[in-house]
């Protein structure tokens, strides 16, 4: 059950909190993601942690103590982690620690973060459909992007009468496609196409070829947007990943393929002007 659990979450992080926006547009937008943030990470962890309790409560001592020996270095250490965490947050002389000041990264989101880490570790096991799904969000936010980058502006996203090109003139902050901040949207890009890049050269399913569209157009859009953090990431992931992805002729050949779709999103973004 605790597996299934976490793979509804794996699939709602790829879908409700990629896609989804509040109507107010990116005005409201960092208040809408940190109360989905709290939704559903927030949701994930306290489910995980009362069925655990549950389990917990219905064992043996001898199991219970058993299971408390075993428990791996690297949980220890971020249930360590936590306790810190809190006991700076309530001996702390500042306010607003527990939820945080402007990013609202204080102690409550915080704990979010490694619990979910902790539970994910526990309990994720990858499927061949999350690439899938993940293709399948990426393209409606790329292609969100592409049209703002046009001057569009859909579903109002931008202040009434504004667009893309208003940033740092109109309003302050740069904002692209669902998920608000622009650096925010390109580092969430560049780690989803090393995960679409290492599946399409490792994994051998059908229909795999499906994930070359989101990998043009996630890479076309990290080359426009010319966020250097971004660029970096995607072409030193790539380099890094060679040694692990290149096993044997087949997937050489798909290593291949991979880099001339880069290249050519690559061509494109110097073409294409918006």
């Amino acid at each position: 059950m605790l597996y299934k659990i976490t793979n509804a979450y794996i699939a709602l992080l790829l879908t409700v909190f990629l896609l989804a926006f509040p109507r107010e547009g990116y005005v409201a937008i960092s208040e809408f993601m940190y109360f989905l943030f709290l939704l559903l990470c927030g949701g994930y962890v306290i489910t995980i942690f009362f069925l655990r309790i549950a389990s917990i409560l219905t064992n043996t001592q001898q199991d219970i103590n058993y299971n408390v020996i075993n428990i791996p270095t690297t949980n220890k250490l971020l249930i360590l982690f936590i306790i810190f965490t809190l006991l700076s947050t309530v001996f702390s002389p500042y306010t607003g620690t527990l939820i945080g000041d402007f990013r609202s990264e204080g102690a409550l989101t915080i704990t979010i973060y490694v619990l979910s880490c902790l539970f994910i570790a526990m309990y994720f096991k990858p499927r061949k459909w999350m690439v899938f799904l993940l293709g399948g969000a990426l393209m409606p936010a790329c292609l969100i992007a592409y049209i703002q980058l046009t001057g569009a502006n859909p579903f109002t996203l931008y202040p009434v009468g504004h667009n893309f090109y208003g940033s740092g003139i109109y309003y302050s902050g740069v904002f692209l496609s669902t998920m608000g901040n622009a650096g925010l949207f390109s580092a969430f890009l560049s780690l989803a196409v090393g995960i679409v890049i290492m599946a399409l050269i490792k994994l051998d399913i059908k229909g795999l070829w499906f994930l070359s569209v989101p990998l043009f157009l996630s890479a076309l859009l990290i080359f426009i947007m010319s966020i250097d953090a971004a660029v970096v990431a995607l072409l030193t992931g790539f380099v890094l990943m060679l040694p692990v992805a290149i096993t044997c002729r087949k997937t050489f050949g798909k290593t291949l393929v991979v880099l001339a779709i880069l290249l050519l999103a690559f061509v494109i973004s110097q073409i294409v002007i918006f």
